[in-house]
């Protein structure tokens, strides 16, 4: 059973005995898959990506996509097995009394957005030993080429547990420094520049000790004070045996592409090779296509949106959140113009501070085109 304690996630030792567990292979030749991981909250959000991944399969392939859940209607399982042609295997496998049989007596924190779903992709070395490269993906994302691609970035043969692409704050000198030291001295990683995004994973499943792996886990949780909880986990845990992936595989919106014209140099050639030749985009950050209008590549989003069978609802629930998102603009506005000052006087001293200047700068210009379509609807005939 999963009691909320002091913003944990306390899992209970059960007494009951749970007999072994792995997932077979859809197809026996194919030894790797695509596993989701997401609670009812997100189905609508998770059958946009699906969306886009089948839009780019190759006919002459089969894809093997596993979806850890907890919660998710029969209704909406049918309309996302109803998305997939006949080369995609979908199977919801519910993990609920795998998360108690594995992990049972750690402490999981959530807080804020994330759920105990965060943490399922833990899972993968456990039920998937029969695989030998599982991809990870988060359901905030647009695949924008054939997935299968992916799978050739780190072979079975490799000595590397995991591949992922780094932060921004890892590799993007003064971008982030505040994160950067809670990295480095509040993770205490030896490596802080392995430090990678797991929203975009590949798992090495052979390589990997399942008795080490869990008892990795359950000593990391109990001694940090994990920020971005099964990111930090994972870091922690796989600095020393990550592989980087190229960038194109998890173009990260929130960082990557917003300050690729503030950036000089090779990191600046990376990332617009990273737009060019997309795989994935990731939409990270609390800031999403269906709740803003702010995220870069928002229309790419919705061009597979209505392709879903969730359109006409998430089309609504956009208009809710924009209307929510404008009044709180209108509302903060004396807040956000101290900020832009602020901003607009160190962002001479801190190039850290540039993208900040930026964002206060366009969220002052909505307000103002806020605004005047206000003042336009109260006054029709001026």
């Amino acid at each position: 059973m999963l009691t909320k304690v002091n913003r944990n996630i306390h899992l209970n030792s059960p007494k009951m005995h749970y007999p072994e567990y792995q997932i077979t292979p859809a197809e026996p030749d194919n030894r790797k898959c695509i596993v989701f991981a997401f609670d009812k909250s997100f189905v609508r959000y998770f059958s946009v990506a699906l969306s886009s991944l089948v839009e780019h399969v190759n006919e002459s392939k089969k894809y093997d996509v596993l979806i850890f859940y907890s919660d998710i209607s029969e209704t909406d399982k049918k309309l996302i097995t109803r998305m997939s042609p006949t080369n995609v295997s979908i199977r919801f496998i519910n993990v609920t009394f795998l998360v108690e049989k594995y992990f049972g007596g750690i402490k999981f924190k959530v807080y804020g957005i994330w759920s105990i779903a965060t943490y399922y992709r833990l899972l993968i070395p456990f039920i998937l030993r029969e695989y030998e490269t599982v991809a990870y993906l988060d359901s905030d994302i647009c695949i924008n080429d054939d997935i299968d691609v992916i799978f050739n970035q780190l072979l079975p043969t490799e000595s590397a547990s995991v591949a992922g692409v780094r932060s921004a704050a890892v590799t993007i000198p003064n971008y982030d420094i505040e994160f950067f030291n809670y990295i480095r001295c509040d993770l205490k990683l030896k490596q802080p520049k392995n430090y990678f995004n797991a929203g975009v994973m590949l798992f090495n499943v052979k390589k990997i000790d399942v008795n080490n792996f869990r008892s990795e886990i359950a000593r990391v949780t109990s001694k940090f004070d994990l920020r971005l909880l099964d990111q930090d986990l994972l870091n922690i845990i796989f600095n020393s045996s990550m592989k980087a992936l190229p960038l194109r595989f998890n173009l990260q919106v929130s960082s990557y592409a917003r300050i690729v014209d503030i950036v000089e140099g090779e990191i600046k050639q990376e990332i617009l090779n990273g737009i060019e030749c997309n795989v994935i985009t990731h939409y990270t950050s609390n800031q999403k296509p269906w709740n803003s209008d702010k995220p870069l590549f928002s229309d790419m989003w919705w061009s597979y949106a209505k392709c879903t069978p969730f359109a006409i609802d998430l089309y609504s629930k956009k208009n809710e959140s924009k209307i929510r998102y404008d009044c709180l603009l209108l509302l903060s506005e004396n807040k956000i113009k101290l900020r832009y000052l602020f901003y607009f006087v160190t962002a001479l001293f801190f190039s850290s501070h540039k993208t900040k200047y930026f964002r206060t700068k366009a969220q002052l210009e909505k307000i103002a085109a806020i605004k005047k379509t206000m003042e336009a609807l109260q006054n029709p005939h001026l």
